[in-house]
């Protein structure tokens, strides 16, 4: 498996090397919201709105947060450690630009802000290969409330909050869980392509990779991300998205057949969750709603189908789905968590028929068709 992540040697600047950042969330296909919860999860603070606040500026950002980002982002020690070393280089860099005390001091507008050195220990304390970065002393804020939607409040409040230690061992193993979670192993989800739609002639899925420089490509999804079309091979007119189950007490959309060219919003994508699975998530142009990660219910009266969580996290077998090979250009959809099939009730299905979670068999209505959007 190639490594489709941004590559923080290809920065020069510190404008690059938040573009770059920026990238490497668009890889993770998380939102900030859940960025925040994996840092949380390994005893790092990361603020969404502070996290967001960074990557709209083109300074470095601090050491810490930078740290809690590359972690969260699935990252593990010896990647949480390449980007520091870059920032520190860049940081020096813009040190030698900063005219010594005693100088003249410059014109009104022409010095050099070195924003990115605050908090940086010294060069010689840099962290060996999966070593620890020690956080500063005044560690950022933590947002107070919150939409609860995966987007960013336009103007959040935000609180003083108080250093956070986690017993070592618990730390490098939470930090090799989310590793995992960025493993793809399989060749399904490499194939899907966001935008070779047109080359797939001979196959439904096409091989090439979306580009990874940095020119020109500073804020496009990564091949992390796969916005896709979910359809039902029986009937290719029909996509899979938001709806209401027809015959059972449930109030929260689940996953049901619309024709295609209603079926947006919300668009679909996938995104890796390590060993060969994916997680399939719905991205709403509603605030209330955001980025969803469908989800097997597993109990009451719509055991069985998908609706949409607020937050994807790696322990959930029933968020993680294996992509199949069946006959023709289709695939079988099975999640992790039962190793059974996902099917359209009825079989064949209609306008309105729900994806629900079926023991596997030859029946047409568990082959999908799932081809760039």
């Amino acid at each position: 498996m190639t490594d489709t992540r941004p590559q923080p040697r290809a920065a020069a600047t510190p404008a690059e090397f938040v573009a770059l950042m920026r990238r490497l969330r668009a890889w993770s296909g998380c939102s900030y919201r859940q960025l925040e919860r994996r840092a949380e999860a390994v005893g790092d603070v990361l603020p969404r709105a502070t996290l967001a606040d960074a990557l709209g500026r083109q300074d470095l950002p601090r050491e810490d947060l930078l740290t809690a980002f590359v972690r969260a982002c699935c990252a593990d020690d010896d990647v949480v450690a390449e980007w520091v070393g870059v920032r520190r280089g860049l940081a020096v860099s813009r040190e030698k630009t900063t005219p010594p005390p005693g100088d003249a001091p410059a014109a009104p507008g022409s010095e050099t802000r070195v924003v990115a050195s605050e908090g940086m220990p010294p060069a010689s304390a840099s962290p060996a290969p999966g070593g620890d970065v020690c956080p500063p002393d005044e560690p950022p804020g933590i947002v107070a409330g919150g939409s609860g939607t995966g987007r960013v409040p336009a103007s959040p409040s935000v609180g003083e909050v108080s250093r956070r230690k986690a017993p070592s061992r618990r730390l490098v193993a939470s930090v090799s869980a989310v590793a995992l979670l960025c493993l793809v192993g399989a060749w399904q989800f490499d194939r899907l392509s966001t935008g070779e739609a047109a080359s797939r002639a001979s196959s439904p899925i096409s091989a090439a990779p979306a580009p990874s420089n940095l020119a020109g490509a500073s804020d496009v999804p990564a091949p992390a991300r796969r916005w896709v079309r979910v359809r039902p091979a029986a009937d290719p007119s029909l996509c899979l998205t938001a709806g209401r189950a027809r015959d059972v007490a449930h109030d929260d959309e689940v996953a049901v057949l619309r024709p295609c060219a209603t079926a947006v919003p919300p668009r679909t994508f996938l995104t890796p969750a390590g060993g060969g699975l994916v997680h399939l998530q719905w991205d709403h142009p509603d605030p209330a709603k955001g980025v969803g990660c469908l989800t097997v219910i597993q109990a009451g009266p719509a055991a069985g189908m998908l609706e949409p969580w607020d937050d994807c996290t790696g322990a959930r077998p029933n968020q993680r789905f294996r992509l199949e090979q069946a006959d023709g250009d289709g695939y079988r959809i099975r999640p992790a968590s039962s190793g059974r099939c996902l099917a359209i009730n009825g079989d064949r299905g209609r306008p309105g028929a729900e994806a629900v979670e079926r023991p596997c068999a030859s029946a047409p209505g568990q082959t999908f068709l799932i081809d760039p959007e």
